[in-house]
């Protein structure tokens, strides 16, 4: 019976892949036995028949570490299930083949192990039998986890994870058994060393040179074969022929030349990204502490030597460090007081607050902009920084406030060349921790007398006293002494007023166990005196209780009470820095509060906890708004993330139930459907809609745009059923002229004409949505020149190009006239020329199209002076009518220039980009 191909596997991903894959195939082909074919489609994939089994072999050449989580290695195993389909009475193995090592990721087992070396383990039976069925359980769980990767087929996922589903576990122990991770294979540099040694082990030839000329006639024999369509067949005999009669033509000879030339670019542009990246580091740290460094900070002994000493060991235990202990015993502090005093023996030293697992990727995600140098990334974020730092040294990564290990491991970098730094309460972690206790009673009083700035030496009593009754606590200390040179009192005189204050507190029922009274007594008398001096800072203490404990952004203190003098909100300001219990960092724009501070207030305002949050609400919902094509509110959004957060928690823990409420539930659900979290998406999401459906009347309008949210996370996650459920709900409470209605079905029809790729269908709705416009706004206006321009974009796609022309020229003709109204710049008007452009070349037009890609170009060049992805596209479809035309030249100076403007935007890494390189690539070479 024939073997099923069921899809393309083509992976012409690069030149250097595509030279690896041939090498790769070289080998394979040098390997067989006489009984044995290879089959081969177009590089990437090899089939090896013989015996009873099929073997189907792919090739990836990877410059990161390979994880069960990477998109290939997904890609693959969906791959061989729907293989193994097609072809149920064929026995398949696959083999994975990438010179890339196996890297770490959060997985189920301990951190030693990795998951890629359990399954081959499983394959080979290294494992007892509790073990492997134990890891055959766990793989499943991970693997059902995971994501479709982008642009991979969606029924082909979907059978997949029901395979996964459903399968028992010798069926799954199976499918393992048949699939092997041949990871750690030679690098693409070293294949051509490996091919010549087998040349002249096999006998072929006598010595290296002779091996080098038959090399390079079997790359070109390789070359020529794949660059043809259809299955091709190389068996052992077809090997003696090709090297006995074989010969390089001189085109042949150019491309071997021209290879060796892009390869020795392509690694000189990688040498010179890295360098730069290393230059950037070495000539300006890279710094995102949100503390200030503490004037009055009193080392206990030589804690922070003794730090430093442990970190610079080179031992796990000692590398990753923990500061653990309760609340306010100066675990931050110490890490600051680190950070800041051996600043000068790192380049990088980034702060994480590692409270929520959101928080920690999102400080990672904004270090994966500074190390890209804030260009677009095509791997994951966290990877991305992952991958870098087991790279580097000479960094610092500071988790702040974590709860346990298993909350951050997935995050550290395997190998571990730079520090690593974390403060906990919870003393309970697999590395030995550096626990601090209280202060001493000689560094309480040195620590109160500096605070208060205090040098008469026969206070020093009295300041013991006070220490003593404050148990030590630095927290406590701080606050006291604040207090205390605020209000120009004595010790003795705090003292007297503690102890009163403390028996009243403690009178006071409902204050829970986690609290130390000597914190809460000292931070109790602050709180009242603030009351005193300034409403407007009580206020704001109130308000700050429901954010994120760091990085409150300095603006929120003048945004919010606008009836409020401006003059008594820096008297406000004042207060609450003078006497420690908000710390604001001017120099950075923002401020940060101890979070046994925050949970204090909140659990005194009460009855007032309602009132109070929907304020902060209201200030979080102002700033917190996310539009997926807004790339600056993207980087707002991850700055306020943690204050999101925070604030959601309690809207759902209060039930809050207002239109700010759902703007901030919305909003993180498109946050994280954006970034690929569909799960967390999915249920802030939910959350939003059931308060939205609990008030009342309804409104329609908050229902539709959470479903319609809900709606493209159900796609995104293969449920397409799901999906149109939550749109034609979402459709019904839309009345039949309404804006968002005609949203609703454009994002529809968008879908089906990218990812379904039923055209008929999404002009069906882009014509409707585009009916409604216009009996809203009566003319044609930037709207209906979007919902115009798809219309043009899908009858292309159908070939009606004559109808797509015209809606091409309405649309270019709207634009002009919204610029002629404006007086000003319209670069939407670049985006129609272009289309139109695109059009009429495929219309067989490319003469006619040059005129709208020299005026698109126009018009970006004075938008978007300097690089920019948008002018590079239309440089490369200008080029492509060049070309098309028959000035070859032309459009390789066009593609050159497009090309070079990539690799200094956002999108170098984007799949676009690589196309473009090889276009550029085989002009170049056709120039040759």
């Amino acid at each position: 019976m024939a073997f099923v191909t069921v899809r393309d596997r083509d992976a012409w991903a690069t030149i250097r892949g595509f030279v690896y894959q041939v090498d790769m195939t070289i080998i394979r082909w040098l390997d067989l036995d006489a009984d044995e074919k290879l089959e081969l489609e177009r590089g990437e994939d090899i089939d090896f028949v013989g015996g009873e089994f099929r073997s189907l072999e792919q090739i990836k050449v990877r410059e990161n570490k390979i994880t069960l989580r990477s998109k290939e290695a997904n890609e693959a195993m969906a791959s061989f299930y729907e293989h193994r389909v097609a072809n149920p009475t064929q026995k398949l193995v696959f083999r994975f083949v990438t010179n890339a090592l196996v890297g770490k990721e959060k997985f189920p087992w301990s951190m030693e192990e990795k998951a890629i070396v359990v399954w081959n383990n499983i394959r080979q039976k290294k494992l007892n039998e509790e073990e492997l069925w134990s890891s055959i359980t766990k793989i499943r769980q991970f693997l059902l986890g995971i994501e479709r990767p982008k642009k991979f087929n969606v029924e082909t996922w979907k059978q997949w994870k029901e395979y996964l589903k459903k399968s028992n576990d010798n069926e799954l122990h199976h499918f393992i058994c048949s699939f092997e991770w041949g990871v750690h294979n030679p690098e693409p540099e070293d294949l051509k060393i490996t091919i010549e040694k087998k040349l002249v082990e096999q006998g072929y030839v006598s010595d290296t040179s002779g091996a080098k000329n038959f090399s390079e006639s079997l790359f070109c024999y390789i070359f020529r074969l794949l660059s043809g369509r259809g299955l091709k067949t190389l068996c052992k005999d077809d090997l003696y022929e090709v090297l006995s009669e074989f010969e390089i033509n001189d085109v042949e000879k150019s491309i071997l030349q021209f290879i060796e030339i892009l390869i020795q670019q392509h690694e000189s542009r990688i040498s010179a990204i890295e360098e730069k990246v290393s230059q950037t580091a070495v000539g300006k740290l890279i710094w995102n502490v949100p503390h200030r460094a503490n004037p009055h900070f009193i080392e206990r002994g030589n804690d922070l030597e003794m730090l430093r000493e442990k970190l610079n060991s080179g031992q796990l235990t000692a590398v990753t460090q923990t500061l653990a202990g309760l609340g306010g015993i100066g675990k931050t502090q110490m890490a600051v007081q680190y950070a800041y005093k051996y600043r000068k023996e790192y380049n990088i030293i980034w702060w994480i607050d590692a409270e929520h697992e959101e928080s920690i990727r999102a400080d990672f995600s904004q270090l994966a902009k500074k190390l890209s140098d804030d260009k677009d990334i095509e791997s994951d974020e966290v990877e991305f920084v992952r991958e870098w730092l087991s790279r580097n040294d000479k960094w610092l990564l500071l988790f702040d406030n974590a709860i346990d290990y298993k909350e951050i491991e997935s995050y550290l970098p395997s190998p571990q060349e730079g520090h690593i730094l974390i403060t906990s309460r919870n003393q309970d972690w697999p590395i030995h921790p550096l626990v601090l206790s209280e202060f001493n009673r000689r560094q309480s009083i040195e620590f109160l007398m500096r605070r208060t700035n205090c040098s008469d030496a026969t206070q020093e009593q009295d300041a013991s006293d006070l220490a003593a009754e404050l148990g030590f606590l630095p927290l406590a200390l701080e606050h006291a002494g604040a207090y205390i040179r605020r209000k120009r009192k004595s010790f003795k005189e705090y003292l007297d007023l503690y102890t009163s204050k403390k028996v009243e507190l403690l009178a006071v029922e409902g204050i829970p166990d986690s609290y130390h009274s000597t914190i809460l007594t000292t931070w109790n008398i602050s709180i009242e005196s603030i009351k005193q001096e300034s409403s407007l800072a009580e206020k704001w203490l109130d308000l700050f209780a429901y954010l994120g404990a760091d990085q409150i952004p300095y603006s929120w203190f003048y945004d919010i009470e606008d009836s409020v003098d401006i003059l008594e909100k820096d008297k406000a300001i004042e207060v609450l820095s003078k006497y420690s219990l908000v710390n604001i960092n001017v120099d950075e724009h923002h401020a940060s509060m101890h979070r046994l501070v925050q949970e204090v207030i909140r659990n005194k305002i009460g009855e007032y906890a309602d009132e109070v949050l929907q304020r902060s609400v209201h200030v979080v919902s102002k700033d917190f708004s996310f539009d997926q094509y807004n790339y600056d509110s993207w980087v707002k959004c991850g700055k306020i993330l943690s204050h999101a957060i925070n604030v959601a928690k309690h809207i759902l823990d209060l039930r809050v139930k207002n239109g700010n409420a759902i703007s901030i539930l919305l909003n993180l659900g498109l946050f994280f459907n954006h970034y690929s979290k569909y799960s967390t998406a999915q249920d802030y999401l939910l959350a939003a809609k059931d308060i939205c459906e609990s008030m009342v009347p309804v409104n329609t309008n908050w229902k539709s745009s959470i479903l319609n949210a809900l709606s493209v996370i159900s796609l995104n996650r293969n449920k397409p059923e799901e999906a149109i459920e939550y749109i034609q709900t979402a459709l019904s409470l839309t009345t039949e002229i309404d804006k968002k209605r005609a949203t609703i079905l454009s994002n529809l029809a968008v879908q089906k004409m990218n990812v379904e790729k039923n055209y008929e269908e999404a002009l069906r709705l882009f014509i409707e949505a585009l009916r409604i416009e216009h009996l809203i706004y009566q003319s044609d206006n930037a709207d209906t020149a979007v919902t115009r321009n798809n219309i043009a974009e899908c009858l292309a796609k159908l070939g009606r190009y004559p109808e797509a022309k015209v809606q091409h020229e309405i649309t270019i003709n709207i634009e002009r006239s919204i610029a002629k109204e404006t007086g000003s710049l319209n670069p939407n008007l670049a985006t129609r020329l272009s289309n139109y452009g695109g059009t009429l070349f495929k219309m067989g037009k490319a003469k006619d199209a040059i005129p709208y890609y020299i005026e698109a170009l126009e018009i970006l060049e004075e938008a978007f002076p300097g690089d920019d992805y948008r002018k590079a596209y239309v440089m490369t479809e200008y080029g492509g009518a060049l070309l098309k035309t028959g000035d070859a030249p032309g459009a390789f100076k066009l593609i050159d220039e497009s090309y070079s403007m990539l690799l200094n935007t956002e999108k170098r890494n984007d799949p676009q980009t690589k196309e473009i390189e090889l276009l550029r690539s085989f002009l170049l070479s056709l120039l040759k």
